[in-house]
This record gives structure tokens, sequence and C-alpha cells, in this order.
């Protein structure tokens, strides 16, 4: 019995260490442009698995008081996002426009996408790549490019 036991451990821990986790890490980013009356912020989830991206989830909010430049905002990224998905796939977007926020939820799947199109029309990206994913470290170095802070 001491034996089926001690083999049931062993089984259970090589298999237990061979596990790659799925993390993530978080980076931030907010503005306020007070000369054109609006504020923006960020959250980027980046799940990743041995430092490969796997996805990322962005909440992304615009502030205003400012009816047409809100519109205009909301129109602007449910077309980009629009755009991206039947360009690349893998992305999955909401838009909301309520009261002076427009807030846009967005995951996007790399297991999802076409990530050698993507890369080869996005050359300043290839750095960044290995395996056919964008690593973390360069997912990190392109948010934080645009004022990011991550952890």
């Amino acid at each position: 019995m001491k034996k089926y036991l001690l083999a049931l451990f062993v089984i259970l821990f090589i298999a237990g260490c061979g596990k790659n986790e799925l993390k993530t890490t978080k980076c931030t980013l907010s503005s306020n442009d007070v000369v054109n009356g609006y504020k923006t912020s960020a959250t980027y989830e980046i799940n990743h698995k041995n430092d490969l991206v796997e996805s990322v989830k962005t909440i992304e909010t615009v502030e205003s008081d400012n009816e047409v430049f809100l519109s205009t905002m909301e129109n602007t990224l449910n077309t980009t996002y629009s755009t991206m998905n039947n360009n690349y796939g893998g992305y999955d977007f909401k838009v909301e426009k309520n009261g002076n926020k427009v807030t846009s939820t967005t995951t996007i799947d790399y297991n999802k996408m076409n990530i050698e199109k993507f890369i080869s029309e996005n050359t300043a990206l290839k750095p960044y790549v290995k395996d056919s994913k964008l690593t973390l470290e360069g997912i990190k170095l392109l948010y934080t490019s645009i004022g990011a802070s991550c952890e």
C-alpha cells in the first residue's frame, strides 16, 4: 500500500512541476488633457505562460463634457477594433458610451489571432516575438513606451 501511495505522490509531484500556470501582469496608463478637456485611463491585464503572451484584456476610459468628442471616440474605437478583428481575428470588444464617459473593454486572444499576418504587417513588433507569440517583456516595453506603468 505504501508503495502505491509513494508512486502516486511521485506522479502527482512530477505532473505538478511540469505545469505552466497562466499568470497575469498588469499595466496602467492615465492622462489628463486640461487644454482639450478630456481624461483617459487604461488598464492592461496581460495573461502569459512561460513569459509568452496568451491574451490581453484592456479597459480604456475616456471622460469629457464634450459630446462631439465622446461620439468621435466611440466611433473611432468601434472602427479600430472591428478593423483589427476583421484583419487578424482574436478581438472581442465592447464599446459603451454612458454619460460623460466612453469605455471600451477589449480582449485580444493571441491564440485565435493570425499572428504571422499581424507581425508581417507590424514589423516593429518582430523583436518582441518568440515561438510565434509576443513576449511578456516585449509587450511591457510597448506599453511603457506609451507611458504606462507595469508591475
